[in-house]
């Protein structure tokens, strides 16, 4: 094989490796963009789901936002509520915000 012959093959080789290497990392992308989609799914339907539970077990329909969160926090601080929260707070482990 002559020096040209293998500096084409060479450069065959190499064009061959960068497109597969650009499937890869479209496939990458797909995948990730994929897991990203299911999350939020998972999310919005956790969200509706607590909402609807909210509503469900409490008056807050007329209620805005803000007045739910103040609901909320009221309620948390009852001693009696924190006592029945904590073990989703170590179960969590994250800060809840809930008073004790």
């Amino acid at each position: 094989m002559t020096q040209e012959q293998e500096l084409a093959k060479l450069r065959r080789d190499l064009a061959e490796a960068k497109r597969k290497a650009r499937q890869y990392e479209n496939r990458v992308t797909v995948l990730t963009n994929n897991q990203r989609d299911k999350e939020r799914r998972e999310r919005t339907r956790r969200l509706i789901e607590h909402g609807a539970i909210l509503e469900s077990v409490l008056p807050v329909k007329d209620m805005d936002g803000e007045e739910i969160k103040a609901l909320l926090r009221q309620i948390s601080s009852l001693p009696v509520v924190s006592k029945l929260l904590e073990p989703y707070e170590k179960d969590e482990g994250r800060e809840t915000g809930y008073s004790k």
